[in-house]
């Protein structure tokens, strides 16, 4: 069976402070439902996540991330690479995006040292 897996990855406050890490599959998605509800989490969703409510794969799971993220239960934080990948998606993903409650939403800018930590990941095998 196939399983698409929403990568979630800690992101930073203002303070440094780390929200939980958590990794979601497809078909495991109760995991969402056993964080510590005393603190809205923060996820960083990748492009592909956004188009997942369109996809007949990963419509179901997808629908109750974004419903969570709509509730006010999770802090969506994408970055400005994944806003302009947006950009050239497909209108109705554009839309659901800008749909999206503004105070549930938070960027992160790309910087000269997360791309050259990406670029070591890379040359080191860490991710690939």
């Amino acid at each position: 069976m196939h399983h698409r897996a929403f990568r979630f990855y800690p992101a930073a406050s203002e303070q440094e402070e780390y929200a939980c890490t958590t990794f979601v599959e497809h078909d495991d998605f109760l995991h969402l439902n056993k964080i510590d509800n005393n603190m809205t989490q923060r996820f960083y969703f990748d492009t592909s996540v956004f188009g997942g409510v369109y996809d007949s794969e990963y419509d179901e799971t997808s629908i109750q991330l974004f419903e969570k993220v709509k509730l006010g239960q999770i802090i969506c934080v994408y970055s400005d690479l994944t806003e302009g990948e947006l950009y050239n998606a497909p209108e109705k993903v554009k839309k659901f995006f800008k749909n999206l409650p503004k105070e549930n939403l938070e960027i992160v800018h790309v910087t000269d040292d997360a791309v050259k930590l990406a670029k070591s990941y890379i040359s080191e095998n860490v991710v690939g």
